[in-house]
């Protein structure tokens, strides 16, 4: 049974990975295990960022997110493919939607 939930737990982590890997891909924003912060500032101000409540926080929360994961080197690791044959999904987008995501909640919560 733990080896199954072990499985099971990584299967799912991989998959939100690939997940923030392909949101960020999808709108120009991820090249070559990088992210490209005023192609998030673009996307995020045509979504979150047309609302006036959200507008003035998105350069600075963008920035900030970018900073912190960018300069993590263990988030720029070679990613190890979740099943054989397959790429593996770089972990640098999943830390940064997850940072651009709590870090709007932490502003609104305080």
């Amino acid at each position: 049974m733990a080896k199954f939930i072990t499985e099971l737990l990584t299967t799912v982590t991989m998959f939100m990975v690939c997940v923030a890997q392909c949101l960020l891909t999808s709108v120009n924003a991820f090249t070559n295990n990088a992210i490209d912060k005023n192609a998030v500032k673009r996307a995020l101000k045509t979504t979150i960022g047309a609302d006036p409540n959200f507008a003035p926080l998105v350069d600075g929360i963008v920035e900030q997110c970018h900073n912190s994961v960018s300069s993590n080197a263990a988030l720029k690791a070679t990613p190890v493919p979740a099943s054989p044959g397959r790429a593996g999904c770089s972990f640098l987008p999943e830390a940064f939607v997850n940072c651009v995501g709590s870090t709007f909640v932490q502003v609104f919560i305080s």
